[in-house]
């Protein structure tokens, strides 16, 4: 490579990177008392024993900011497990879960985690449903469109090691992990 189209590139990305994180002229941060209301599409996998199934989610949540670094948040997920060769029948899950969340404000970044208490229900497939309890933890980051759009990318992984509906149908402890693309909107 040539060493003009090198330095090209490189000031080009350097350029992008300037702006895409260059401080603007209103306050984009997180907020002390500010809602957070955010959608969420991705897929999701979950683990049943030996039994594994991936699927897809949708999901909605809320954060209630109680300063600069934490909020209180609560969300609900429903999750959609298409049937397989040794399953043929399809089955749904979803989830509630509430729990504290931790951000650092970087410019226009927002790296967070989560911990979160999770309840899923489980229906369909080949058997009766389940209802299991568990922690969840979570991590990701937004990126501050404006002062009240933000888009993210957010991992999640939850061990669900309470049955609490006493069924012994698929016995094994649940696990399931998502990933997912957030849209969130700021309430002031």
């Amino acid at each position: 490579m040539c060493a003009g189209a090198l330095a090209f590139r490189y000031a080009l990305f350097v350029a992008l990177l300037a702006y895409f994180t260059a401080p603007t002229t209103c306050a984009l941060a997180a907020a002390e008392e500010e809602w957070q209301l955010g959608i969420q599409t991705g897929g999701a996998s979950i683990w049943v024993g030996d039994r594994e199934r991936s699927g897809m989610l949708l999901g909605v949540e809320s954060q209630r900011g109680l300063n600069d670094s934490w909020a209180l948040r609560a969300g609900f997920e429903a999750n959609w497990f298409p049937g397989d060769v040794s399953t043929p029948s399809s089955f749904v899950g979803a989830n509630l879960s509430a729990g504290g969340t931790y951000t650092l404000d970087v410019l226009r970044w927002l790296p967070f985690a989560e911990l979160n208490l999770v309840g899923m229900g489980t229906a369909g497939g080949s058997s009766d449903s389940r209802l299991d309890m568990g922690a969840q933890v979570a991590v990701g980051a937004d990126y501050l469109l404006n002062r009240r759009y933000s888009i993210g990318l957010l991992a999640k992984y939850a061990y669900l090691a309470i049955n609490a509906a006493g069924s012994d149908v698929h016995t094994g402890t649940p696990q399931l992990a998502t990933l997912s693309l957030r849209l969130s909107y700021r309430l002031f």
